[in-house]
């Protein structure tokens, strides 16, 4: 199931990425899958968390897209752990907003940092496949 869509405002590495997931949810790193949109690659069953990568043409130009493979994995605070993986990546992000207004996101600092702010939606919407190095 789909947890969240991230959007980061720097691109942080492959590794960076696998080791605050790693934290951030109690996994292994071989329980942390990348694919791309295309879905062409088998996903092992053991795999826990899975991400899609983006570029956008945006402020915050990396977007993530985290699916939890397992139900354990959600969390109850969505902000505090995306906090806690903005501490550790050192970067901000944005996340959906649940208000009824598509222009508000919720913009992370740190676990204990977060304010609504408004986006142009266009440039969040048209993001490309990309692979973290």
């Amino acid at each position: 199931m789909i947890w969240q869509d991230l959007f980061l405002n720097r691109k942080v590495t492959r590794q960076e990425l696998l080791l605050g997931l790693k934290n951030v949810f109690n996994v292994e790193e071989f329980q942390i899958f990348f694919t791309d949109s295309t879905w062409n690659q088998t996903i092992p069953g053991y795999v826990k968390v899975l991400c899609l990568t983006y570029i956008c043409k945006a402020e915050f130009s990396l977007r993530i897209t985290i699916y939890l493979r397992d139900h354990q994995l959600i969390p109850k605070n969505d902000v505090l752990i995306v906090g806690k993986l903005c501490e550790l990546l050192k970067c901000h992000c944005l996340i959906s907003d649940v208000g009824d207004n598509p222009y508000s996101m919720i913009q992370i600092k740190n676990s204990e940092s977060s304010e609504r702010v408004f986006i142009q939606l266009d440039k969040y919407e048209e993001c490309i496949d990309y692979e973290l190095l």
